[in-house]
Parts: structure tokens; sequence; C-alpha cells
């Protein structure tokens, strides 16, 4: 409740009409759940393995200090303090966990636009992609392969390794069994920009809570093809020393998965790419100008949305934006202790 004094926050809310809408930090990291299906997150433990005497290790590993209890009683308990909160009506209420609201939202902006915002976690989210890790398989192949040109030649050994672990990935992201929103909140989405269409309204905008873009990771190895040219060389120096460290097998596969297109993110759409197409399918048809708002991520990004939810294959379709976190860190938050040295010996000249 304390960050609802922030002046900046009071300036906002002054100045202009807020539309909310919650993610998993209202809630507990990478929140899950469905009507008849499981209802848990990333790091809830309904039976914690450590308490409040023990030492910070044993804490950590088990990312509890107490018993966290039946993860629906404390998700609801949480919607009901968001609802007396948040500047938002209370709905009817919805399938899923909760008992006692509805956070969907349609707004009517007069004949210029119309918005949806609906939940995207605990009406129809399907627990597997939710906690997934897609960084892990990478590392088989990262861990001791340090010559990155290697990576980039379709007939190495370790491209070829990089290739079957993406692929594999991939297809798991791409179960149509898996749903982050549910058939009811996507055919509300597509109903209403159908609708919004058909009314002339040029605008059709979508309040999602997670990224649809498809997010692959910095390539550190690419840094220098962005950078000017009298500190291109410098940087591409730094970099190639840094991803040759034998300890650096994080940022190795963060090139890994950039040349093989695989996404750092399943919790966000990327992780629900059968869901994600439905939806892009029904854009292209029901949609003037659709665009998708988005959160989570922590970044701020902007994509063009692909038919597919391809890199940039196919007809574009929508345009996503996302916004940063306020407090939370980004990959500034993973990148900026690496990269602080080379800026400080270019004179400060990148913005770390």
């Amino acid at each position: 409740t304390y960050h609802q004094w922030d002046e900046g926050l009071r300036n906002i809310r002054r100045r202009a009409p807020v539309i909310q809408i919650w993610d998993d930090h209202e809630l507990t990291n990478n929140a899950y759940g469905q009507e008849s299906g499981p209802v848990g997150a990333e790091n809830h433990q309904e039976v914690c393995s450590a308490n409040r005497t023990s030492t910070n290790e044993d804490k950590a590993e088990a990312q509890c200090d107490r018993d966290e209890g039946d993860a629906k009683i404390r998700f609801n308990e949480a919607a009901q303090a968001y609802m007396e909160w948040m500047p938002i009506r209370q709905g009817p209420m919805m399938p899923g966990v909760l008992e006692f609201t509805s956070i969907t939202q349609v707004i009517e902006w007069g004949d210029l636009a119309s918005i949806v915002a609906v939940d995207s976690r605990l009406g129809g989210r399907s627990a597997e992609p939710t906690i997934a890790d897609t960084f892990t398989p990478f590392a088989a192949a990262t861990l001791s392969n340090l010559n990155i040109s290697a990576y980039y030649d379709e007939a190495s050994d370790v491209r070829q390794l990089i290739n079957v672990i993406a692929q594999s990935t991939k297809a798991e992201m791409s179960n149509p069994a898996y749903s982050m929103l549910g058939e009811e909140n996507r055919n509300l989405i597509l109903d209403t920009f159908e609708s919004s269409k058909a009314a002339g309204k040029p605008w059709q905008i979508f309040a999602a809570a997670t990224v649809m873009g498809p997010q692959v990771p910095i390539n550190m190895d690419k840094m220098s093809d962005y950078a000017p040219a009298a500190f291109a060389p410098s940087i591409q120096g730094f970099t190639d020393a840094v991803l040759t460290d034998p300890s650096a097998f994080l940022l190795r596969i963060g090139v890994a998965m950039d040349v093989s297109g695989a996404s750092f993110s399943p919790d966000a759409f990327d992780g629900f790419a059968y869901e994600r197409e439905i939806l892009l399918d029904g854009f292209q048809e029901k949609a003037n100008n659709p665009i998708v708002l988005s959160g989570d991520s922590h970044d701020s990004w902007a994509f063009t949305l692909y038919e597919k939810g391809t890199l940039e294959e196919g007809n574009p379709v929508a345009v996503n934006l996302g916004c940063p976190g306020v407090t939370s860190p980004g990959w500034n938050g993973l990148l900026g202790d690496v990269l602080t040295p080379l800026s400080q010996a270019l004179g400060g000249a990148l913005d770390v």
C-alpha cells in the first residue's frame, strides 16, 4: 500500500484515467491457475522446507522461510487487497481461481478505439510454460564451447546441438494444450475487436499483462554492430574477451538462443505460441489497427507482430509496446556490471 503515496503515481492518476490490469507480482512470481487445473506459482511452497531460523542459503534454496499454505487462498486474498486499493470497478465472478471478482474490462473510447483488458493469471493459465526454464537446456551446448564463431556455422557440431535444443524448446512452447487466457477471454477479445472494426473504429487495443512479441536474449557478440564506428572495434574486442571466459556461459547461452531464435520468456506469450497464433489470426481478420500493450518484463520493447508469432516472417499483423519496470531491474541488472568497465574505458560513452 505504501507506493500508493508515491507522488509520481498520484500525479498520473490526477491527470489521466488509468486502466489497471494485474499480473503475477500482485500475487507471487510466475503465478498460474485454472478452474479445473493446478493452482500455484514458481515461488509458492505450500509446505516450506526452511523456516525463519534457517540459514540464508537454505531460505534461498527453498524460496521461502515459512509454510505458504493453499495457493488459492493466497491468491484470493491478494486479489481482494488489489481491488480495495486500485481505482477500478469490481466485476462479476470469473471462471478460474478467484471466488469473488473479475478484472475483465472493455472500454469503448468514443469512435476512436476499443480497449480490452482481461486476466491472464488465474482464469485459464497452464502451469507448464509459466514455470519452465528455457535457459538451462542450452548449457549443454555453451558450457565448454568457447568458440563463438562456431555458433553461427550451421555445419559445426555446436550449432547443430543448439538447433536440436531450440527445436525441442519451441515444440514444447507450441503445445496446443497450453493456455494463458483461456477460450472465454480469447473470444471476448476477438469479438470486441470484430465489433469495433464493424463500427469503423480505427484502433483495437489489447491491454495484456505480458509481452506478446518474440523475446530473444541479447546477443552480446552483436553489440558492436549497433555502436558508433569509432567505438565498434573496442566493443568487439571487449565482448570477444568476455564471451570466451569459461565462466561466461550464461552470456554464451544468449548468443546460442539468438542465433537459433529461441525465447527466454516462456511465462509470456512465447510460452503459449499456439494461443498467440489464434489471437494473431483473429487480429488479421477482425481488427483495423491492433495494438498490444504489455508489462511484466521490466524492460522497454517495441515489436511488430508478424503472423504466427515469428520474428520477421510473413505479414505484419499488430504492434506490441512493452513498458519497463519502475524499480525492478531488467537486462541492465544482468549486463550492467559486465559492461561498466567497458563504459569507463570509453570515457562513459555507454549508458549502462
